[in-house]
């Protein structure tokens, strides 16, 4: 059974865009409301994640390649190796 949450991954992505529309610059996670704050976590796990889906934040080069980094050793270690 799934859970049931007030609000749709899309949902937030679109708040996410109309907060940067209305204040002309990135959201922090202070210009959301507190009691939609938890559902970005439980949807895109960190805050940055929630605003590179949302288009708002292109990830770097170097967090690309980090991520791939630490996605190979992850598998390599759920498969035994070092």
């Amino acid at each position: 059974m799934t859970k049931q949450y007030p609000y749709t991954r899309e949902e937030l992505l679109d708040y996410l865009l109309k907060k940067r529309d209305e204040l002309g610059r990135k959201p922090t996670k202070k210009d959301i409301p507190e009691r939609m704050r938890p559902y970005y976590r439980v949807y895109f796990g960190k805050w940055c994640y929630a605003l590179e889906i949302a288009g708002i934040v292109i990830p770097s080069q170097h967090t690309l390649e980090r991520r791939a980094r630490h996605k190979n050793r992850y598998k390599m270690l759920r498969e035994g190796r070092k």
